[in-house]
């Protein structure tokens, strides 16, 4: 059931729900990543590619709105659909998982063949599976790994070195030797290039950072 969905990042902080879900999943056919925290979640959206996100919504400090908010910031995971899985049943959960951009929402305990359809759904599989092709392959176009050197600046004469990497018109992903002190807002000059990108810094973790140009 999964031959046209290549991977899938699963987020949830329950080790017994992780690891039976995973396992349903793995027996259709996905492949399955996993994620326990909101900002691991961000990151891993960003490092792995996956074609769709299930996204518990209580994660702890940021929870599964917040990271899908980072996700979507990122020009380079901005088109990976989001469905929200949660046993909170209330119309303003479901409302705000679409405010936030989510594609879908589903309720635990899952009922996996009702989890599968949205999936298809989400990612667009009813679809031929060349016209699927193509468009995975115009999405990772704009996120290619161009692996330069680049310099991040900041402030008076405050700067870092960095590699650019996952780079579109709309913003890249960064490599740093630590993302402490960088502040939101930074300019970005790439090696070979002769302008230069006004950034807004919308994720971090120890050593990346994702960057919107402005």
């Amino acid at each position: 059931m999964g031959e046209s969905i290549s991977k899938i990042l699963l987020v949830e902080d329950h080790e017994v729900s992780r690891d039976m879900l995973t396992r349903r999943l793995r027996r259709r056919g996905y492949s399955v990543t996993c994620a326990i925290d909101g900002p691991s979640a961000v990151a891993m959206s960003a490092s792995e590619f996956p074609d769709v996100i299930l996204m518990d919504v209580g994660l702890g400090k940021m929870d599964g709105w917040e990271a899908t908010q980072l996700i979507k910031a990122n020009p380079a995971t901005a088109a990976i659909p989001i469905i929200v899985l949660t046993a909170r049943t209330l119309e303003s959960d479901r409302r705000k998982s679409f405010e936030v951009g989510c594609s879908d929402f589903d309720t635990k305990p899952v009922d996996i063949d009702r989890l599968l359809r949205k999936i298809k759904k989400a990612t667009g599989c009813s679809i031929p599976t060349s016209s699927v092709a193509t468009a995975t392959q115009r999405r990772r176009a704009t996120r290619q790994r161009i692996l330069k050197a680049g310099t991040i600046s900041f402030g008076a004469g405050g700067g870092i070195s960095c590699t650019v990497r996952d780079c579109s018109e709309a913003g890249a992903n960064l490599e740093v030797v630590s993302s402490a002190g960088i502040p939101r807002l930074c300019i970005l000059k790439i090696e070979g290039e002769s302008a230069t990108h006004d950034c807004v810094v919308v994720w971090t973790r120890q050593t990346r950072i994702g960057v919107q140009f402005v």
